[in-house]
């Protein structure tokens, strides 16, 4: 326990240390960031991906949503966000 007090120290330092100045003030104005009130053009969207578990047993599984965009600007104006429709399915399989 005494060693990672100055470990979690030493971390804490080198983040705040090499993060960017002035970060923070310019990460959400730019173009598509979350203070972006331009008007966005949102199309639907296809996701598709395979897990394994990380637990105990053996398994294995894939996913695929679909989104629709139903309200492209969103219902906050001062956001650049959306609201969409998504639906998909799981499926798994795992050998306990």
């Amino acid at each position: 326990m005494k060693k990672l007090i100055p470990a979690a120290a030493l971390c804490l330092a080198l983040a705040i240390g090499l993060a960017p100045g002035n970060a923070a003030a310019n990460a959400f104005p730019e173009h598509g960031g979350l203070l972006d009130r331009s008007s966005q053009e949102r199309s639907p969207m296809l996701s598709v991906w395979g897990f394994v578990p990380y637990y105990y047993g053996m398994g294995v599984g894939a996913g695929v949503r679909y989104a629709i965009p139903i309200a492209s600007q969103g219902f906050i104006r001062a956001l650049n966000d959306s609201v969409e429709l998504e639906f998909g399915g799981d499926f798994s399989y795992f050998r306990t």
